[in-house]
């Protein structure tokens, strides 16, 4: 897919490998049904399962084309809402509301899976994930400043009546500079990486009150991430803000999602979080160009949390082995110099509703508590 205008040569927005062996695309959809004496065992009581399964694909975003392709996108395929008429059957009164009914119970399952263009396609049933390469190329005045890398990812949507999960495991990620500044060490033309196999887990689930075993929360948030590691760079991080900074053209469209997002957030009343990430290291180099010395500093493990009990919400939140090294390199060898060694952070908070201020009037809504 080429971006054209007037006057400019087109510019190759998205594109795929270069392999005429390679599937680019491949969708597998079945639909059970629930009678079916396999239906639990080998459709794993599933109404409906969509398999996507794609190659590598190679992003070049550019923000005038991917502000002109997203509006073109909504402009063309994304109906405007209209009102509800009566229908024929509503007005003539018949029953329609056992088939809505039954509808609603539906399992549907939906699976997207980038795989390799470097190895045989494997079963889109399969839960190892398919090693892939999708690069996004970020281009600023139609130069380079930096390619995003994400060797694996595996997304699962699971829609039940009401109830929704969804699921995510994105692997090994690295964002590199693409300018051609020059730096002593080759490894700092990594600017952000990941320290370990896999870059992040993710689930979303929001749950139906209606069904028995609603468990007296909404929706569940569960983020497990890997060590990240950035390096902090003035020319490679200033190219990439004026790329943000012209993005902010879309800021109607996300200020029209947010007014829908604050909208519905009235029916979310309480909402379960686990989120977990291992050691982020920030480095700071002091010279780039000319010097390997710098402070790293690891900010530990960041883990919050929280659980409901009846009218308590109890948040717990801590940062674990925070440390600040200067690394230094006076004759060739690294000389570490500990300045912060082993802090640790936790705070306890306890939000309480529903209280009577009548009764109590000095009991606080929120405790806050600092270790």
């Amino acid at each position: 897919m080429n971006y054209l205008e007037a006057g400019r040569t087109p510019t190759a927005f998205i594109s795929s490998e270069d392999s005429k062996d390679e599937i680019l695309l491949k969708v597998k959809y079945v639909r059970a049904q629930q009678d079916s004496p396999e239906f639990g065992t080998t459709f794993d009581g599933i109404d409906q399962s969509v398999d996507v399964a794609m190659s590598t694909l190679v992003l070049r975003a550019q923000p005038e084309p991917v502000i002109a392709i997203y509006d073109f996108l909504m402009t063309t395929f994304v109906p405007k809402k209209q009102p509800a008429l009566p229908t024929p059957a509503l007005e003539k009164g018949l029953q329609v509301a056992p088939q809505q009914q039954q509808a609603s119970t539906e399992r549907i399952r939906v699976r997207v899976k980038l795989e390799s263009v470097q190895g045989a396609p494997r079963a889109a049933d399969s839960v190892v994930l398919l090693f892939m390469n999708f690069p996004v190329i970020l281009l600023n005045a139609s130069r380079a400043i930096a390619t995003l890398n994400l060797s694996t990812a595996d997304v699962a949507l699971l829609i039940r009546g009401e109830a929704l999960l969804v699921t995510a495991r994105l692997g090994n990620l690295t964002f590199a500079d693409n300018s051609n500044a020059q730096f002593k060490h080759p490894a700092l033309k990594e600017i952000l990486s990941i320290e370990g196999s896999n870059f992040a887990d993710f689930s979303y689930e929001t749950f139906d009150p209606t069904e028995e075993t609603f468990p007296g929360i909404n929706s569940k948030v569960v983020l497990h991430a890997g060590s990240i590691k950035l390096n902090f760079l003035e020319q490679p991080l200033h190219d990439l803000y004026e790329f943000l900074l012209k993005l902010a053209k879309l800021k109607g469209l996300y200020d029209a999602a947010a007014e829908v997002a604050v909208q519905s957030a009235s029916g979310i009343q309480r909402m379960q979080f686990d989120i977990s990430v291992k050691t982020p290291i920030v480095v700071f180099p002091t010279e780039p160009s000319t010097t390997e010395d710098a402070l790293v500093l690891k900010l530990g493990e960041i883990i919050a949390k929280n659980q409901y009990q009846g009218d308590e919400c109890k948040i717990q939140a801590s940062l674990r082995g925070i440390r600040l090294t200067s690394h230094t390199y006076p004759d060739g060898q690294l000389n570490r110099l500990k300045m912060i060694d082993d802090v640790e952070i936790t705070a306890n908070v306890t939000q309480t509703s529903n209280i009577d201020h009548i009764a109590k009037p000095t009991f606080p809504e929120i405790q806050v508590c600092i270790v």
